[in-house]
């Protein structure tokens, strides 16, 4: 087999493996809201508060015997579950959670929507007084589909990310 076939089927088959890796996880959309159905009860998931300076905060809001589990593609130390939680108080725990940082600004709240549209969660994440870092909003959250259970991803940012991994100064005040 020559080099250039050789490539070639290479490619294919990463090509492959790509577009069928894809095929199994559905992109859920999120959007702003001002509140959450308050008729409902909640499993909160609080993900990151691991130390008082700690921006990469928030909590998932899942269904009570809603169609999709949640699960969390991080360490279990990065998250804590709580089940059972009437709508009022999940909100109020929320807000409290994402809310402890010296920079923090306010919070929003955004209805996570699977395919067909329907609201299977919410999010509560923190805004940040722009002067601190530049930006408002460090995080950067996926939500997909990946057998029946909705996979959320938590990261920083590719801009903050990239202050924390330059300074010191921002981790340590």
């Amino acid at each position: 087999m020559h080099a250039n076939s050789r490539t070639a089927l290479l490619l294919m088959i990463f090509v492959f493996i790509v577009l069928h890796s894809c095929a199994f996880s559905k992109s859920l959309r999120t959007t702003e809201t001002a509140s959450i159905d308050e008729k409902k009860s909640y499993i909160m998931i609080f993900y990151g508060g691991r130390y008082s300076t700690d921006v990469e905060n928030l909590v998932v809001l899942s269904l009570e015997g809603g169609r999709y589990p949640f699960e969390v593609y991080s360490s279990d130390f990065d998250y804590i579950v709580k089940k059972g939680v009437p709508a009022k108080d999940a909100l109020e725990q929320a807000q409290r959670f994402v809310s402890h940082h010296r920079d923090y600004y306010r919070s929003i709240i955004s209805k996570i929507l699977d395919p067909e549209g329907t609201v299977i969660g919410y999010e509560v994440r923190p805004l940040y007084y722009p002067y601190a870092l530049g930006l408002m909003d460090y995080l950067d959250v996926t939500y997909y589909i990946k057998d029946n259970k909705v996979i959320v991803n938590v990261n920083l940012t590719p801009e903050i990310k990239k202050l924390y991994d330059n300074s010191n100064s921002i981790l340590c005040p």
